[in-house]
């Protein structure tokens, strides 16, 4: 080829995005240049590009089909030279470097030329001369490694910009969400798959692709590459969601809502919050392994229906059948032409099979090198793994203890000998069968059983398996440890680090369903292991269990995931045989991890699994006791999730009244607390208080922090807060020690917010009211750092409510617009519906103050009708009121302020801590009618300044008496209020550029 037409074949040929693996061919010599040709992998492998490194040319005996096969898939080509010229072959005329250079004519080329040479090869001097009178290569010297790839760094990205090339008119590099797994080896071929399935998701009418095939066809990384390929034309993010532990529909769309970050309180349908969340949202779900669900196919036509701008991609083993399905049979990796007798090692590189194999074994560290004597193997190999990439990765983990013609013998007679198996399985299942099969058949007897008994674990660490399998009868002789070392070397189990770095082991999704069938053609066995594991992980509970209180949140956390779905087998497995001892062993924990996620339907179910084994058991005093006693932390689930109502009420009181003789306090303390704050949110005020003082009398018996933080919070809400701030704060205050010096944040059975985010959110709106409003502000902090550094979702929201909560009386509007959205996400995000009411409330409000009056009404009226649809405690109901008359009353609507706020007086008693509130609002709304009747409207101000002066409430009756002020002024009893004023003004210290302090000063400062 001329070089002009060479220039002109580099033009035409489209470098292709870096989201389709652009392949990069490297030519060079190599002992010479070693270290440059680590660095130009660096450099392309910088860029995700795939580096070509396989450079026979440059070896004795050069296969010259085969390099010529690796330059017909590249995309670009570089020579890196510097002395040597290669060996020239007795059939050629030049070497294999300056052949290689020859062939690349038709791509971009870049060469780099290592100076000085002294010992330069006159042949290779002549072959660079010749290439420098060209126009079409890019030709630069370097100096070194480091410059080699620096220089390849810049050339490559400035060719990749001066080339691209779009897939679709609107693709674009993604700028959203794509949580797909990163590549840990080569995508070997499927570039017509890819472009099929490109072509199937950029059409409109396409919205559901099934990628069906048996397992091990490579259904998941295909899957894996096209959502990488496609994800610039999602503009809201590309999921990927491994479904390959749900076994039910809701399941399957509680791990997708996990995903998109719809998660962790599963506090309505999944579909529902998933549809909720994902209706304008263009997204592109990578639903994988959904086999094991195909019956959630209605619920994807639904999801699909509902969320115009979604696309799902679907691997799984079953077709769905279902309307809006587009069928996409995966096939097997090409193969070498099967009419071949003597085919060539090119032959076989031609063939996507073929290079995946010889890739994958080449990476063994064995040094595996084929030459052309191996391809009939190589061929035979392939054929009989029907092509199948998990199969053949399987086998070619085999050439560290195989030659390639004992690798194909051995599949051969396992072939042979299975040739009849079952007729309903697809042939290519059968084929996967046999490889793991023959795998399975290298194993000595006891690394065989070990093998089986594995299948039990969902990942463990080798302690945990090898305490667990001795405890197997007829296992204690075997060394375990030995045995699934070797499982390890033959790729039947892998391992990976845990999160306390320490290596936990599992197995392949397939290889480990293969194994338990093994395992279940021996009941006995089966359920011996079974036992052994389920006790194994009821005394790992124990440990974790004692852990909560001498670790930090965030290990524990770590450390119960790391376990849960071994926990989560040893709870169904005691679950079924009744096994209450080990259940009650295995709750603490699991209780406590899914209280920690705001996960409350799976403590709601672990409760009501527990429940149903206790009634199983002959009816004892200590059955009914536990009975009663869970019951009652059940209500108090409830209490939390679903509001309070009559059934949680008689649950809890009838707990108690049985439990009277009990004297186990983690029955009995978690019952009164529950029951304390139902008292309270019922206005039962003189109930309450005799509730919180058994409370505490309990927990300063025991002297435990943590239930004394708990008591004093009970006893400030409960009490103090009615009677006297100042003593109310003071209890906040000890809670907050008590919490920090506990050092965790457990007690048993604890649903909620955490005790310490309490006291710090509590004591902020209590310290304002008292008329400390730098203090609030600062306790108000305190409580969302805490809720944040404990990462519990339902703290967050009760922080961000209350902190929105204060930024309101402090007239801080868009802190509290901002507040109240984050709140309103939390919500969103976890199904807690009272939150995302209260949000929407103080969100509308403050809009509406700051202009937006339409649509912040509207936004805070849907916030009450969400409220009022909940189980919700009566005791707030005026406060809420009272925002809502504001609110309208800033809108310009005095009457339907004037209504409202004569709702919130309706059987409003005197002791009740919003009275003043009320008072205040009421006679700002009179005021500002046409014709305020101000005797009237004083007399109510006035009984505002008592009520807030008989609890010790300063700011409220600063700002009581800075409107008497204003109501007096003029009239005889001005001085005198004025005087009131000023003495109340002087007493306070901090907070003086505040809103209602500066209003204060004002009017004292106004010209009697």
């Amino acid at each position: 080829m001329e070089t002009g037409d060479a220039l002109e074949a580099a033009v035409r040929i489209p470098i292709r995005t870096p989201d389709q693996r652009v392949r990069v061919f490297v030519s060079s010599t190599l002992g010479e240049l070693a270290e440059e040709r680590k660095a130009a992998r660096t450099a392309i492998e910088q860029l995700r590009l795939t580096p070509i490194m396989f450079e026979l040319g440059a070896r004795p005996h050069p296969p010259r089909s085969l390099y010529r096969s690796y330059l017909a898939q590249s995309d670009i080509f570089v020579g890196i030279y510097w002395q040597r010229y290669g060996w020239v072959a007795p059939d050629m005329d030049v070497s294999g470097l300056e052949d290689e250079l020859r062939l690349a004519t038709r791509m971009p080329r870049l060469i780099y030329v290592r100076r000085p040479a002294p010992d330069l090869d006159p042949r290779l001097g002549d072959m660079l001369r010749t290439l420098q009178g060209e126009d079409g290569p890019s030709y630069k010297p370097f100096g070194d490694a480091r410059e080699l790839r620096e220089l390849l760094l810049d050339d490559l990205a400035l060719l990749l910009a001066e080339r691209f090339e779009q897939v679709q008119p609107n693709s674009a590099p993604p700028t959203s969400v794509v949580n797909l797994p990163a590549p840990t080896s080569t995508f070997v071929g499927r570039e017509v798959e890819l472009d099929q399935l490109r072509t199937l998701l950029s059409q409109d009418a396409v919205r559901l692709v099934t990628m069906a095939g048996p397992g091990g066809t490579g259904k998941t990384r295909l899957a894996i590459e096209a959502a990488r390929a496609v994800a610039g034309w999602f503009g809201d993010g590309v999921f990927f969601v491994d479904l390959s532990a749900e076994r039910q529909p809701e399941e399957a769309f509680a791990a997708i809502a996990r995903a998109v970050e719809v998660d962790e309180l599963p506090g309505g349908p999944p579909l529902e919050r998933l549809t909720h969340e994902l209706r304008q949202r263009q997204v592109l779900l990578v639903l994988d392994n959904v086999e094991q669900v195909t019956t959630a196919g209605p619920g994807l036509v639904e999801l699909l229906e509902r969320c115009p701008r979604v696309k799902l991609l679907v691997t799984s083993r079953e077709v769905l059948r279902v309307s809006a399905e587009h069928v996409y049979p995966v096939p097997v990796l090409s193969l070498p032409a099967d009419d071949l007798s003597d085919p060539s090692l090119g032959e076989v590189l031609a063939s996507e099979a073929g290079r995946l194999f010889i890739e994958r074994a080449s990476a063994t560290g064995t040094g595996f090198t084929p030459g052309p004597g191996d391809a009939p193997d190589l061929a035979a190999i392939c054929h009989r793994l029907d092509g199948l990439p998990l199969a053949l990765e399987l086998a070619a983990a085999r050439v560290k203890l195989l030659s390639l013609t004992e690798l194909r013998a051995g599949l051969d007679r396992r072939l042979d000998l299975l040739a009849g198996g079952a007729r309903d399985r697809p042939s290519r299942q059968r084929t996967l069968r046999d490889a793991i099969e023959w795998s399975e058949g290298l194993l000595t007897e006891e690394e065989r059983t070990v093998f089986w008994l594995f299948s039990v674990f969902a990942d463990a660490r080798l302690g945990d398996v090898n305490e667990t399998l001795r405890e197997v009868p007829g296992m204690r002789s075997v060394d375990v440890m030995e045995a699934l070392s070797s499982l390890l070397d033959k790729n039947l189990v892998q391992a990976s680090p845990g999160a306390d770095r320490r290596p936990r082991f599992t197995m392949l999704h397939t290889i480990r369903q293969y194994a338990a069938e093994r395992l279940g053609r021996f009941p006995e066995l089966l359920q011996q292991v079974q036992d052994a594991h389920a006790a194994h992980y009821a005394e790992r509970a124990l440990d974790l269990h004692r852990q909560r209180t001498s670790v930090d949140r965030r290990t524990w956390l770590t450390a119960v995931a790391a376990d849960l779905d071994n926990l989560r087998a040893a709870w169904q497995r005691c679950a079924e045989r009744h096994d209450v001892a080990r259940l009650d062993e295995l709750i603490a924990p699991l209780w406590g991890y899914h209280e920690a996620r705001g996960d409350y339907r799976s403590v709601l179910a672990l409760g009501e699994e527990l429940l149903s084994a206790l009634t199983e058991l002959p009816s004892s005093h200590q059955r009914r006791s536990d009975e009663l006693a869970l019951r009652a932390n059940l209500a108090r689930t409830q209490l939390v999730t679903r509001g309070f109502g009559p059934d949680t009420e008689q649950a809890l009181v009838e707990a108690l009244g049985r439990l009277e003789a009990a004297s186990a306090v983690p029955q009995r303390f978690p019952t009164l607390r529950s029951l304390a704050a139902l008292q309270l949110w019922r206005g039962d005020f003189e109930r309450g208080a005799a509730t919180a003082h058994e409370l505490m009398a309990i927990a300063e018996r025991d002297s435990d922090p943590a239930l004394l933080a708990e008591a004093h919070l009970t006893n400030c809400v409960s009490t103090t807060w009615l009677r006297d701030l100042p003593s109310a704060i003071e209890d906040t205050d000890k809670a907050a020690a008590f919490f920090e010096a506990a050092g965790s944040d457990f007690v048993a059975f604890r649903v909620g917010p955490s005790p310490g985010v309490v006291a710090h959110a509590v004591a902020g709106l209590l310290r304002w009211t008292a008329g400390f409003p730098d203090s609030a502000s600062r306790s108000t902090e305190q409580g969302l750092r805490l809720a944040n550094e404990l990462a519990h979702p339902y703290s967050q929201a009760f922080a961000f409510h209350h902190a929105a909560l204060l930024d309101l009386w402090r007239s801080d509007l868009p802190a509290v617009e901002a507040r109240a959205e984050e709140s309103k996400r939390l919500a969103r995000t976890h199904s807690y519906a009272i939150w995302r009411a209260l949000a929407l409330v103080l969100q509308g409000a403050a809009r509406v103050g700051m202009g937006s009056v339409d649509a912040g009404l509207a936004e805070m009226e849907q916030g009450f009708g969400l409220y009022q649809q909940l189980a919700t405690p009566p005791i707030f109901w005026p406060s809420l009121l009272v925002i809502r008359a504001t609110t309208h009353a800033t809108a310009g609507d005095l009457e339907r302020a004037s209504v409202l706020v004569e709702e919130a007086r309706t059987g409003l008693g005197r002791d009740h801590p919003a009275a003043a509130e009320v008072a205040l609002a009421r006679a700002d709304i009179l005021l500002a009618g046409p014709t305020p009747p101000v005797d009237a409207v004083r007399g109510i101000v006035e009984h505002a300044v008592e009520l807030s002066a008989r609890r010790r409430a300063r700011m409220l009756q600063l700002e009581a008496l800075t409107r008497l002020a204003a109501i007096d002024a003029g009239s005889p009893l001005e001085q005198r209020t004025r005087q009131r004023l000023r003495e109340l003004y002087d007493t306070f210290t901090e907070g003086l550029d505040s809103a209602p302090l500066t209003a204060a000063s004002a009017v004292l400062s106004a010209t009697l």
